[in-house]
């Protein structure tokens, strides 16, 4: 059975290309609804992947309590003071903590049509707090002076460069160096100092603070001293969770909308395929009832048919996933505040290919009853009728 079973599937291959017009149907169906689906669900995968990418599995970060993001919180300059000394938190070669208050300002939309752009203020303890963080053109923004380097995420999606300059509320600041830090959310902004920030936002405080901690473990600690602190009235979270909360209600949307548009484009692809595998089940009647006068069993038959339908569906999915890679795999993008670029990660190449089988499985299922079932003497008499 096995061998009459690897003859039929191999005599359907064969034929395969003597039938190009059915063939191309399928394949053309199937190759839409991976591409469409696959180029949607990329952009959850290049969020996620900016999310996790340079954050240090230590880092917490501290908001106030009722703030859903950072721009909505404030941490004034006596409870950074405070939080800073908080038990758990790691010190540096000169003993002092590896912590840094930041603030976070969004610039005008006017002339970044793209999304929303922000600029961080930082201290000189934030360089030690990005594990993967580097300036690749120019040079840091000196303390004091109205300088910002742009990160490359942004640098992407905005069209900036080292020598523009940037409108902010006390006159125009330079572009002074353009800085990675792994592929992380912290690439989707400009950097500048705290202070000089401050004083051109007229800040009173921090938008918050980021630590780091002695070890991952040490985080329950240290939430739980923030956390019983009434004087403070802040809360912490570590600092990857907190990217991944801040984007995943469009993960979420991305992905629903990914698999709705899949789903669209199934039935359709679903109802090609069906009409078209009957169609060829009709048209190798005379065969199929050579090859039952000859022996073959029930099973070689339906492997007759389900492997045609397997392997055109398996070629729309490489068409499918060969032709979103190629128009979308690492373009950037920007959701509010965070610049990804679409990934196309093993698990999404999966998920086409399984979307495929379900396809051609689904689609032949019928077809391969009816192939299994038609009459010997029927088919003798009119091999043009099923």
């Amino acid at each position: 059975m096995l061998a009459q079973s690897l003859a039929v599937a191999r005599l359907n291959a064969m034929g395969l290309v003597s039938r190009p017009g059915s063939a191309l149907v399928v394949v053309l169906g199937v190759a839409c609804v991976v591409g469409v689906m696959l180029s949607v669900l990329s952009v959850t995968a290049g969020l996620s992947r900016a999310s996790r990418s340079g954050v240090d599995p230590r880092n917490a970060i501290v908001l106030t309590t009722e703030a859903f993001a950072e721009d909505g919180s404030s941490v004034s300059q006596d409870a950074c003071s405070t939080i800073v000394q908080a038990p758990g938190i790691a010190h540096g070669p000169d003993g002092k903590a590896v912590a840094d208050c930041e603030v976070l300002q969004a610039l005008p939309l006017e002339g970044f049509a793209g999304g929303m752009l922000y600029v961080r203020g930082v201290g000189e303890r934030a360089w030690s707090l990005y594990p993967d963080f580097k300036i690749v053109s120019g040079h840091r923004f000196r303390p004091g002076i109205h300088e910002l380097v742009v990160g490359a995420g942004a640098l992407a999606v905005f069209n900036l460069k080292v020598g523009d300059r940037i409108v902010m509320p006390d006159g125009e600041w330079p572009i002074v160096g353009v800085f990675s830090s792994g592929g992380g959310a912290l690439e989707s902004q400009l950097l500048a100092d705290a202070a000089t920030l401050s004083a051109s936002t007229r800040a009173s405080g921090f938008n918050s603070v980021v630590v780091r901690l002695e070890t991952p473990a040490a985080f329950a600690a240290f939430a739980h001293w923030i956390g019983a602190n009434p004087a403070l009235a802040v809360s912490a979270e570590r600092q990857v969770q907190f990217y991944l909360r801040s984007v995943n209600p469009f993960m979420t949307f991305f992905t629903s909308l990914g698999f709705f548009i899949a789903t669209v484009l199934a039935v359709g692809a679903l109802f090609g395929s069906l009409n078209v595998m009957f169609g060829r089940v009709r048209a190798r009647t005379r065969e199929i009832v050579t090859l039952r006068v000859l022996g073959f069993g029930a099973l070689p038959i339906a492997v007759s048919v389900l492997s045609e339908a397997m392997l055109l569906s398996l070629a729309g999915a490489a068409v499918g996933v060969a032709s979103a890679w190629m128009l979308f795999s690492g373009r950037h993008g920007i959701v509010v505040h965070t610049a990804y670029q679409q990934s196309f990660t093993a698990h999404l190449v999966l998920v086409g290919f399984a979307w495929a089988v379900t396809i051609g499985l689904v689609g032949a299922l019928l077809p391969t009853i009816r192939a299994v079932r038609l009459p010997i003497a029927a088919g003798v008499r009119d091999t043009a009728t099923i």
